[in-house]
This record gives structure tokens, sequence and C-alpha cells, in this order.
């Protein structure tokens, strides 16, 4: 029996820290920019679309930013088709939210591109 090793080399984006098998590919991410942090861990948000949980109940996503991902690469695929956030190309955040059903009570962690969020209307109201 003999062992065979091989070795192959990666080449990882200094933003998002993907690794890539071409050189010229990690460059490309890397010149690609990033986005501008639109939100703060603690803030209220609102989701522009709604969700579907598991007993089939639409709701709005509404709550508390709970963790903020990435920098990561942006995809067509997945933020394209998905959110409708059409780009060139660079570096997004990623917003994770604790929402969940008013009529069935699941609760979950969603994510959601800063472009898909709005902030959340304070409720209180100014004594006038």
């Amino acid at each position: 029996m003999m062992k065979i090793t091989r070795t192959k080399t990666y080449y990882r984006c200094g933003v998002c820290r993907t690794d890539h098998e071409r050189k010229s590919d990690a460059a490309a991410c890397e010149a690609g920019g990033t986005e501008a942090r639109k939100f703060k861990v603690g803030d209220q948000v609102d989701a522009v679309g709604r969700r579907q949980c598991s007993l089939g109940h639409r709701y709005a996503a509404s709550g508390k930013i709970v963790r903020i991902v990435g920098p990561v690469p942006y995809s067509a695929e997945e933020h394209g088709k998905g959110f409708g956030l059409w780009q060139a190309g660079g570096h997004i955040y990623l917003y994770e939210i604790a929402t969940g059903c008013a009529k069935c009570g699941s609760k979950t962690r969603v994510r959601y591109p800063g472009f898909s969020l709005r902030p959340q209307k304070s409720k209180a109201r100014k004594a006038v």
C-alpha cells in the first residue's frame, strides 16, 4: 500500500476570508468592495417581505437584530433571486433577526441583507 499526498493551493480573499482556487478570482473578490453597515445589534427592524412559518401561517418578520454576519461575498443566485438585490458584486452584511409567528408562537432567527430591512417606527408618541 502506498500513501499518496497531494498539495492543493488556495487563495484567500482578504475581506471575507473565502478560499478561491485561482489567484485572479481572489483578487476580483477583494476588489469588489464592501457595503456600509446600515444597522447595529439591538436595533428594531421590519423586513420588507413576508415569511411563512412551519404551520403555513404568513407573517411579517420584525424584531431585534441579535447578530451581524459578514462581510460575505455577494451571490446573485442567493441575494438577487431571493431578495431582489441586484448588484455587480462585492461584499454585503447579513443581519440576523429574532422573530416569530404571532399566530402559533413559533420563534426563529432569520438572516436578511440590509436592503430588505427597514428601521421600525417608534410606537411611543411625543406628548404635545
